[in-house]
């Protein structure tokens, strides 16, 4: 079974998502926390009647009913196979006039009955309802007659039934080829031994079936072991046994040896991703062609099971189809995907927008190359693109900080402040404004495709104010520029400095001690602000130009004898949170930055989703 195209209407949040494509190996679905991920993935195994709502209407009885539309093909043999479970016999449609009713139903469903693959259109609705859009014989048919297949022979009689009855197996072939997986825990670790030896979709016969296969096919177990073996260090090996109930059980052992049951553990007893990961190869294995489902792949493995779990998948088994919501970048950078589609959530609405794979390919390596965290992007739909860890997080405390001085719709919803940590080749052979506008530029378009809104804020630092114009004029999407030099030259704020060496010194130094060595310090105009000092550490002049970093680093030393270096990663997010509470005036330029990136955000948002 392989799903092609699909749509959902009145579901969740999906009004009408519109058809997307969905291909054979793996599919991914990104987006953010309660975009509408797991609504979709549970709705391709289970569809039920969630529908949707919003200020316009949200009384049940005046919404339309979840549906689902699909391109679906099935194999002949799974069809055949569901065809001959359920009694080998099915009530075939003939069109009015025809005069040999029996012959014609015969001829046809034979015919069809034999075909290699079918590919159907289908609708689905809440309850297990299907009808078949295209894709079968005389679907408008006024008469139906029974057709059997008995020992290869096909024969008809003119007992005729109610309707055509080929939905129902399609609907019990889909119930068996689609295989949901998520966070939840899966007791699957002893069951009769009498269960049936194909994997159900729920998995619960497991240990069963990895009973068979260990006896029937004894070296296909053994991959399967080293397969666990690659996803989880701490499994070594696996046994299925049969208890004195004629159950059998699952145990896990830490150890290629198995020399004493009792350093085993149970599969129930054992981590919930070892249970997923052993039924989902166990699919991936046993059968032909499935589709298997996996919700937030993160939120069961580690990030390392993760990768693994996906190389293994794409590599041996990649005749089945994958669909796969996560956070993790780094999931997919494991395999080479199919598709890959982004959902988004505005107000009540959600939407799917399909990513070119060599585009997230493209944005992996720019974000790679300059320590980017392309989860944060996946999870952002305001993006603010920051020039280091330290603004990264210093700018995000600062706005959740001062949130109440923000008008209400910019306060309600934060954007993603997103560090570009590391310029690595970028700055090769690159001025200042060059490397800046090189940043922006490749950022800017891999990351069109995923995020509404892009603001860039870069330092001033080595920047003349006829370049900041410049730069600001090539840029499409909003630039702005730190009003000083560097992020430190808002942190000489000796009260705050105070605060923070005493509580990695524990010493008394008070707000006069560090004035009074900040003054001494800039007084040698080593700092890059030549001419400007005037003996005053408010003076606007100075502040924009000063290299406040190295001055601060000398301040560290020395006022510490050498005991203490300063760590912008983490002395400047310090000396921010303790001037936000002790020295709130020395920040007002800062916030006021702060706030006008999140005013730009949101008004590049709003640009981006006018209709």
């Amino acid at each position: 079974m392989q799903i092609e195209r699909l749509k959902l209407k009145s579901l969740g949040s999906f009004k009408d998502s519109g058809w997307f494509n969905l291909s054979q190996g793996m599919n991914f679905i990104v987006g953010q926390n309660n975009s509408g991920k797991s609504v979709l993935l549970n709705s391709i195994k289970d569809l039920i009647d969630n529908r949707y709502r919003s200020s316009d209407e949200h009384r049940t009885e005046r919404l339309p009913q979840s549906s689902q539309d699909a391109f679906v093909t099935f194999s002949g043999d799974d069809l055949m196979g569901s065809f001959i479970q359920r009694g080998a016999y099915i009530f075939w449609p003939v069109q009015f006039g025809q005069s040999n009713t029996t012959g014609t139903a015969v001829y046809h469903a034979s015919q069809f009955f034999s075909r290699q693959n079918h590919k159907f259109s289908v609708s689905r609705k809440p309850g297990n309802v299907l009808s078949i859009n295209e894709g079968w014989p005389h679907p408008t048919a006024g008469s139906m007659t029974q057709v059997v297949m008995r020992d290869g022979e096909w024969s008809a009689s003119d007992v005729g039934g109610p309707q055509a009855d080929l939905p129902e197996l399609l609907v019990r072939l889909w119930g068996t080829r689609v295989f949901l997986f998520n966070a939840q825990r899966y007791n699957i670790g002893n069951c009769g031994i009498a269960e049936p030896a194909l994997l159900f979709p729920d998995a619960r016969n497991l240990p069963a079936v990895l009973f068979s296969l260990n006896g029937d096919q004894g070296d296909k177990f053994l991959v399967l072991k080293q397969h666990m073996r690659d996803i989880f260090p701490t499994v070594q090996n696996l046994s299925v046994t049969v208890g004195d109930q004629q159950d059998v059980e699952i145990r896990v052992w830490p150890t290629l040896e198995q020399n004493h049951r009792e350093l085993s553990v149970s599969l129930n007893q054992s981590g919930t991703g070892i249970s997923q990961v052993l039924a989902i190869l166990t699919i991936a294995m046993t059968f032909e062609r499935g589709v298997i489902v996996i919700d937030e792949i993160s939120s069961f493995l580690h990030p390392a099971a993760s990768k693994a779990l996906v190389r293994i998948l794409e590599s041996h088994y990649p005749n089945h189809q994958y669909i796969v919501s996560t956070h993790s970048s780094e999931v997919m950078s494991a395999c080479s995907p199919s598709t890959v589609h982004l959902i988004r959530k505005g107000g009540y609405t959600s939407t799917i927008s399909a990513l070119d794979p060599r585009s997230v390919s493209g944005l992996r390596k720019i974000t790679r190359e300059l320590g980017v965290s392309l989860t944060d992007v996946f999870a952002a739909d305001r993006i603010i693109w920051v020039e280091g860890p330290t603004e990264e997080a210093s700018f995000a405390y600062i706005l959740e900080q001062t949130r109440e001085q923000l008008p209400k719709h910019l306060a309600t919803q934060a954007p993603q402040f997103t560090a570009v940590v590391s310029t690595g080749d970028f700055s090769k052979k690159r001025n200042r404004a060059e490397l800046v506008f090189e940043i922006y530029s490749r950022l800017t378009e891999a990351a069109a495709p995923i995020a509404n809104s892009t603001v860039f804020a870069f330092d001033a630092e080595l920047l003349t104010a006829q370049e900041i114009t410049d730069l600001k004029k090539r840029s499409a999407n909003p630039v702005e520029f730190l009003p000083r030099r560097l992020y430190e030259c808002f942190l000489l704020s000796p009260i705050s400095i105070a605060s923070v060496l005493n509580k990695q010194l524990d010493t008394d130094f008070n707000e006069g001690d560090i004035e009074t060595a900040l003054e001494n310090l800039a007084a040698t105009e080593r700092y890059g602000a030549k001419g400007l000092w005037n003996g005053s550490l408010e003076d606007s002049a100075w502040l924009k130009a000063v290299d406040a970093a190295n001055l601060l680093k000398d301040l560290f030393s020395q006022i510490s004898e050498n005991k203490l270096e300063y760590s912008k990663r983490i002395h400047s997010f310090e000396i921010t949170k303790e001037a936000l509470r002790l020295d709130p005036s020395r920040l007002t330029d800062l916030i006021d930055f702060v706030h006008q990136l999140t005013r730009l955000s949101l008004e590049e948002t709003d640009m981006q989703t006018k209709p």
